[in-house]
């Protein structure tokens, strides 16, 4: 029967193209046309623009690096076709010619060239890709074969852009800065939540927009190394209410809703994004984090500080799942952005979120601790359930004078409190663990730019933030001999105040770029932390595990940074700071200098690439974690102790940069290689046993690390198929100390992913990619591995203009265990209507869980884990 049904679709599909493709070959003759374009001076033009049509587009291509082309039509009997050629700086050229019978035809060209510059950017409606000096266009509807639901699907099948697990994007392999809509920036650096949530239907074009800087005053003074993408919108989503409303539910408690609201004017944009779901999207993966590029110059300007938590109780290996599918949420996010143009010159941004996830892991593991003095054993069957949520607001207001003056003031706050509970099997013992954090994080920040004459500016930046972290932690755990029937209790308490002003002078002359720049800064850190026991109705608190840590630094530096441009190819950049640092750690002050230079040697917008070699020597003082002087319970069975002293962390640094980009041949390119090494460090010393583990930080000899990545993307026209293959490695080596043994702990990890996408001009197109990964890890004379498998192909079937369908396989195999996971969606759009419905099947095999060996140098953890089960889901969507 199976066999009958795959022969008789591929008869269907042999059919349908025999009628498609017969007349045309009645109709027409295919002659391949070729020939040379050079400019008036008899000069080679490369990557010229040639397009052939006659009703209608039969082809194009672009000339090769000698400035010829060829390209095969089928020229229509019984009429003329006409020959575009046209390339940036020239004006276009078209000749007519009628057919001939002729199987080759030779038609070469001359261009003139031209004075006028673009302003904008204009995408034919034949071209799938456009480049105007330092702006690249993609044309949305040439990337997309159905499938694609958001933004984000698309942002996936751009050559030369990847997406991050945690939402953050990277193009050609640099983090951008940001994430525009109709040139505007509504969400900032938590702009995961735009790309996530816009409906891509409402979408006509992206692009990606290099030497990007919002500041207007820089801009015009120098020349920046920032990349942004901007999404433009289809004609008719401008300057009315547009959006759409999606209403789904389905099997096992599934359900899926969300609505997108957008309004763009000249003066006012507004998008509002609203996603309720329990399909395994959870709202920490909606809002997402912006990666920062450590190789930026401007990457020290971001003066916002993050706190982490102490106590964390979800101490399970992490899955390796890409898709969530171990994921059981019921997720709430609503998203709010507003930019308005006050003035001309005068621009407010503001944006509101509130987001909230319940989560639940169910997890059964053996755990073995392979010391070299003795093996340590024990289980644990975990039941944690999460709920977590975000409340935030951030305000940007920006103004430019007349005057030359920029100034630029931001205001963020945010709330995220959360609550975790673990009902824990630990062998034989019950025990249970509960965390309630109240966090919050207040941020304000101004800029001023005045642009003092035609060769040198002023800036001026302010900022004060202040941070509050808040921890109470309960246990039932018998980690103290006299707790085996009273619960302990820790409370935590983290508050940081911090804030600054920096004064930085710039000058340029013919060559060079100059500037020296003076700063003030003051951290207030301290870690408060109580731990007892609840013992009836009081609270004996337990002084030799309670700490009071009061940690101030006020530092004063002054740098000084110079460029010289030799040509516009190479460009040197020096860059020395000095710093004295004022510190106290409770009642000892001590005063520590550090002199961090910075050498960098650019090779850009050469015929080969981009070229950049840095070298960067930098001290760092340690977190207030690394400090305490008492032990804190981090978990059940996890205590942990600072050092007594104040050190500064030493880092030399090498990093070499290649990137070659060739957006219109779809030929792009990107690599780094980074060697590191610690002079000296906050190690740790490790005594593991059965029923507790202390670790205690301690200063050690540094270590080294290297790391190399390759991502490589190519488009294959023969083939009709978009290939990149990328590779990852890592090398590290630090000094550890477990139950008295001290070794170097040495550490290997690599990948290597090979994934496509084809563009065939049929109903039938796939995605597919192939992944492995391999850690090893050496301590002593242990030697332990890790490696794992993913593959992936995604087919979609355009079945009929109203009907669509998708397939998709995911298959693990995960040291000696696999899986397969398959999902189906099935849609259909009725012909010139607004609605659209889906019906979706998730986990067809209906696997209830997944087995993993997870093993580091000292643990081997053999687990099993629940995922989301089987489910069916049918949605109704509506645009307006």
């Amino acid at each position: 029967m199976s066999r009958f049904t795959i022969d008789h679709s591929y008869a269907i599909i042999i059919s349908v193209l025999s009628i498609v493709l017969f007349p045309c070959c009645l109709l027409a003759q295919s002659t391949v046309i070729h020939g040379s374009v050079k400019n008036i001076q008899k000069e080679i033009i490369p990557f010229a623009t040639v397009v052939i049509q006659a009703n209608e587009v039969l082809g194009y291509t672009s000339t090769d690096k000698q400035g010829n082309y060829r390209l095969p039509v089928n020229i229509p009997a019984d009429g003329q076709v006409t020959i575009t050629v046209s390339s940036l700086g020239y004006k276009s050229v078209t000749k007519v010619i009628e057919n001939k019978n002729q199987e080759r035809l030779e038609i070469s060209f001359e261009l003139k060239e031209k004075a006028e510059q673009l302003q904008e950017v204009v995408l034919e409606a034949w071209e799938k890709i456009k480049v105007d000096k330092d702006t690249v266009t993609f044309r949305a509807s040439a990337f997309m074969d159905g499938s694609e639901q958001v933004l984000e699907d698309l942002l996936k099948n751009l050559p030369g852009v990847e997406i991050a697990p945690d939402g953050g994007i990277k193009v050609g392999g640099k983090s951008i800065e940001k994430l525009l809509i109709e040139g505007e920036d509504l969400l900032g650096s938590r702009y995961a939540i735009l790309s996530k949530n816009l409906d891509v239907h409402n979408i006509e074009d992206i692009q990606i927009l290099n030497n990007y800087e919002d500041n207007p005053i820089l801009k015009e003074f120098r020349e920046s190394e920032k990349i942004a993408l901007n999404i433009r919108l289809r004609e008719d989503k401008k300057n009315v209410w547009f959006g759409n409303i999606n209403l789904g539910g389905g099997t096992e408690g599934r359900y899926d809703n969300s609505m997108n609201l957008g309004l763009l004017k000249k003066k006012i944009k507004l998008i509002n994004l609203t996603n309720i779901n329990a399909i395994g999207q959870t709202a920490e993966s909606q809002v997402g984090v912006q990666l920062i590029d450590l190789d930026n110059p401007d990457a020290d300007k971001e003066f916002q500080k993050e706190r982490k938590q102490i106590v964390n109780i979800d101490h399970l290996p992490q899955p390796p799942f890409s898709n969530n599918e171990e994921v059981l949420n019921n997720t709430v996010l609503n998203s709010l952005s507003l930019s308005s143009k006050l003035t001309e010159n005068t621009s407010v941004r503001g944006h509101l979120l509130y987001a909230r996830d319940r989560i639940t892991k169910q997890n059964s593991s053996l755990v073995q601790y392979l010391t070299p003095s003795s093996n340590i054993e024990f289980s644990e069957t975990n039941t944690l359930k999460f709920k977590d949520a975000i409340a935030s607001g951030e305000m940007e207001l920006k103004h430019k004078s007349r005057k030359n003056a920029f100034i630029q003031y931001r205001l963020a706050y945010d709330n995220t409190p959360s609550h975790t509970s673990n009902d824990l099997l630990f062998n034989r013992d019950s025990i249970f663990q509960k965390v309630k954090n109240k966090t919050y994080r207040f941020h304000n920040q101004v800029n001023i730019t005045k642009k003092l004459a035609d060769n040198n500016l002023l800036s001026i930046y302010g900022y004060a933030g202040k941070n509050s972290l808040e921890q109470t932690y309960r246990t039932g755990s018998g980690v103290l001999e006299d707790s085996s029937e009273s619960p302990l209790l820790q409370n935590i308490n983290i508050p940081l105040e911090y804030y600054g002003v920096m004064i930085d002078w710039a000058g340029k002359s013919d060559r060079s770029e100059y500037g020296i720049e003076t700063s003030f800064s003051t951290d207030k850190d301290q870690l408060n932390a109580e731990l007892g026991m609840e013992i009836a109705d009081r609270y004996d608190t337990i002084d030799s595990l309670s700490n009071r840590t009061n940690y101030k630094n006020m530092a004063l530096s002054i740098t000084g940074r110079y460029i010289y441009h030799f040509s516009k190819y190479l460009i040197a950049s020096t860059n020395l700071k000095v710093t004295r640092n004022s510190i106290t750690l409770n009642n000892d002050r001590k005063e520590m200098y550090f002199v961090n230079p910075r050498i960098r040697l650019h090779l850009k917008r050469t015929p080969i690439g981009n070229f950049a070699l840095t070298y960067q020597y930098k001290n760092k003082l340690p977190e207030v974690k690394y400090l305490n002087e008492n032990f804190l319970l981090l978990n059940y069975r996890t205590f942990s102790k600072g050092a007594s002293d104040i050190r500064d962390i030493k880092n030399h640094t090498f990093s070499l940069h290649y990137n070659y980009n060739n957006f219109k041949r779809q030929f792009i390119i990107s690599s780094i290689l980074l060697y590191s090494k610690v002079g000296r460090n906050y190690g740790v010393r490790n005594r593991l046993s059965e029923n507790v583990n202390l670790t205690e930080y301690t200063i050690m000899g540094g270590g080294e690390m290297i790391n190399y990545n390759l991502g490589l993307t190519r488009y294959l026209s023969k083939i009709s198929t978009s290939v990149k293959l990328s590779t990852g490695h890592n090398w590290n080596n630090s000094p550890t100390f477990i139950n008295g043994d001290l070794s170097d702990l040495k550490n290997y990890t690599s990948f290597y992913k090979f994934q496509g996408t084809t563009y065939f001009n049929i109903p039938v197109n796939a995605k597919f990619y192939l992944q492995y990964h391999h850690t090893k890890a050496t301590f002593g004379e242990q030697e332990t591995s890790n490696n794992y498998m993913e593959g992936a192909v995604g087919i979609t079937y355009k079945i009929s203009p109203q009907w669509f369908l998708e397939l998709s396989n995911t298959y693990y195999f995960i040291n000696s265990e696999d899986y397969l996971f398959t999902h189906a969606l099935l849609n259909f759009t009725p012909e010139k209507s607004k609605w659209s419905f889906q019906l979706r099947a998730n986990n067809l095999a209906n696997h209830q869980n997944y087995r993993n060996v997870y093993i580091t140098e000292f643990e081997r953890n053999v687990s099993s884990s629940m995922v989301m089960p089987r489910f069916f889901l049918v949605n109704a969507k509506y645009r307006f």
